[in-house]
């Protein structure tokens, strides 16, 4: 039976002899986003008969391309039932993960040229950067991805981590201008069949000092950073930063980092609706329910399962505010 879409999706394969095909019988599909990493995943089962080998993946809902990716896995299973053909794809900007930098020390490197070098040939469209900007020196160090060196460039030049929008554009903006409101009582809010409140305070450091130098007996921690969301909750949890190498001279800066990597879903928001939405992640969001409103939250994860039995997404919502660095 194939999956029964609440929209119209549309997956179309391109075959190594660059032959596009639109598959017609799906009967399983899900989909995978995390706004930290550049490789959205979809995978499907189709019982269309396929003579060729697919290269790329692109998937569209309501005329709207929403994936455009690489196959990893093409598995065709023949038994007593017929034969069907699973696919596992990748969107092309996990090529930044899948490849490796050439180790080497960088000197004044400019914005353009880590674009046109580590972005553009591994699956990105463009770059929407705050500025221009040239660092003195960048190690690469053995065994880093492009996608790791862009974000070591990013935050040593901006501050802030690297992202990709929903045009595939490299972006130092954590959130997209388009807003979902999540409600089951607003006429105009995305109604939801589950939602899941969490604190974890677990994550929450109370204050972070960092190694500035060295001593006779040890090191010297010249920079503090105290937690005023750790204060709130009279959250007692210390924690001593040796920052790597690249992070020499910016106590400050590597602080924030740390902070920001430990702790930025420390209040988290689960969703899960029925039917397909166009939800990506770095979308901004609001959540609302009985008990309070809350406004300043955005799309970190997207999990969409489609099926026979329907189609469900789990949308995970973290609070803006967790990004100290944009």
């Amino acid at each position: 039976m194939a999956v029964r879409s609440s929209g119209n999706v549309r997956i179309t394969g391109t075959a190594i002899d660059d032959q596009k095909v639109t598959f017609q019988k799906i009967v399983s599909l899900s989909f995978e986003s995390d706004r930290f990493t550049p490789a959205d995943e979809l995978q499907f089962t189709v019982l269309d008969v396929l003579n060729g080998r697919f290269k790329f993946i692109t998937m569209e809902l309501n005329g709207r391309k929403i994936f455009d990716g690489i196959v990893d896995i093409q598995k065709r299973v023949i038994d007593q039932k017929g034969n069907y053909t699973s696919f596992v794809c990748r969107r092309k900007t996990c090529m930044m993960l899948d490849n490796e930098v050439k180790p080497y020390w960088y000197f004044n490197l400019t914005s353009d040229q880590l674009i046109k070098s580590h972005a553009l040939p591994y699956g990105a469209n463009g770059a929407k950067l705050p500025k221009a900007a040239v660092l003195p020196q960048i190690l690469a160090k053995k065994g880093i991805s492009h996608w790791e060196f862009l974000t070591l460039f990013c935050r040593l030049a901006y501050h802030r981590s690297p992202y990709v929008d929903r045009m595939g554009n490299i972006t130092c903006d954590p959130f997209q201008e388009t807003e979902h409101l999540f409600s089951n009582s607003r006429t105009d809010g995305i109604p939801f069949l589950t939602a899941e409140l969490t604190d974890d305070h677990y994550q929450i450091i109370s204050k972070l000092s960092v190694k500035t130098g060295k001593a006779e007996y040890g090191a010297t921690y010249g920079y503090v950073l105290n937690n005023a969301s750790a204060d709130q909750f009279e959250i007692v949890r210390e924690r001593y930063y040796h920052p790597e190498t690249e992070w020499q001279g910016e106590p400050a800066l590597s602080a924030r980092q740390y902070y920001e990597d430990k702790q930025a879903g420390f209040f988290e928001v689960t969703v899960t609706v029925s039917g397909i939405y166009d939800i990506r992640a770095g979308d901004s969001a609001r959540f609302e329910d009985v008990i309070g409103s809350y406004y300043d939250l955005y799309v970190t994860k997207v999990r969409l399962r489609s099926d026979s039995d329907g189609n469900t997404m789990t949308i995970t919502l973290w609070e803006k505010s967790g990004l100290i660095n944009r």
